[in-house]
């Protein structure tokens, strides 16, 4: 289920956030495991919908096999030039796997690592990343050149489950949570990434479908979303502070782009 939340200051949001992940803590030492974390996303517009890149494209109804196969036969060339290589199954297990109606309950999610890798490196992606720090989600809903033409920014807050279980429905669509322990790009641990992937199953096969269906599902205790609004002339003010405590684009991408962004921001924009 879906909440908005509109708030008039950066202030707000960072108070707010704090007691969040405070009480998370609270919860999980006295031993209520199930009840997962919070994880944040931020974007520089709020009327931009909560979307992949992959639903952005309108590849939804795709089917997972399909993404596979396409993924699968990128592999060599991805690998050629990136320097790199990842464990993938052959094609027939990959379609077991989607034809398997329990599959996105498992723990083990095919080709993770590639498809994270992937995510981070432009390729249209079913991953939709969030970031278990609410200030890496303000400074990617600040940062962007987008937050100077709109009038509010969003940062969403995502919490899977409460309950032991999640319940589910071949007839619904279901969000599977991806976590941070997988080898990958250095990125994806600087931004302390997590991920989340929708589909439902559809004539005996796992297929696509956008996350907004599932929070327009209002299920009590799972899949909570909460989207946060705050004024985007409140950015130089949270650049500022993000800055002051070493969250800028050098330090959660580390290339030479990122570095020349980062100097430019110093040496331009900070004081403006």
């Amino acid at each position: 289920m879906e909440n908005v939340v509109e708030l008039k200051s950066w202030d707000e949001f960072s108070s707010n956030s704090g007691l969040l992940i405070s009480k998370h803590r609270d919860l999980v030492e006295s031993e209520q495991s199930h009840v997962t974390e919070f994880l944040f996303r931020g974007q520089p517009d709020y009327n931009f919908p909560l979307q992949s890149t992959f639903e952005r494209r309108k590849y939804w109804s795709l089917k997972f096999s399909d993404y596979f196969r396409l993924a699968h036969r990128a592999k060599p060339e991805v690998e050629t030039f990136a320097g790199e290589r990842w464990e993938m199954p052959d094609y027939p297990r990959l379609l077991e796997w989607c034809e398997n109606y329990d599959s996105l309950s498992l723990d083990d999610f095919p080709a993770y690592e590639y498809l994270v890798y992937l995510r981070h490196h432009g390729f249209p992606s079913p991953l939709i990343d969030w970031s278990a720090s609410p200030y890496i989600a303000a400074f990617f809903a600040f940062s962007s050149r987008h937050a100077v033409q709109a009038d509010k920014v969003s940062i969403y807050q995502f919490r899977e489950k409460r309950l032991p279980k999640k319940q589910g429905s071949s007839d619904n669509p279901q969000i599977k949570k991806l976590g941070p322990y997988v080898r990958s790009h250095r990125r994806h641990y600087l931004q302390q990434s997590h991920y989340t992937i929708c589909g439902r199953y559809v004539d005996g096969e796992w297929q696509f479908a956008p996350h907004e269906e599932v929070f327009d599902l209002d299920i009590p205790d799972q899949d909570i979303l909460t989207k946060y609004t705050l004024p985007a002339s409140e950015r130089s003010k949270v650049l500022r502070e993000l800055h002051q405590h070493g969250l800028n684009a050098y330090s959660l991408f580390q290339n030479e782009e990122a570095l020349l962004e980062t100097i430019a921001y110093r040496e331009f924009d900070r004081e403006h």
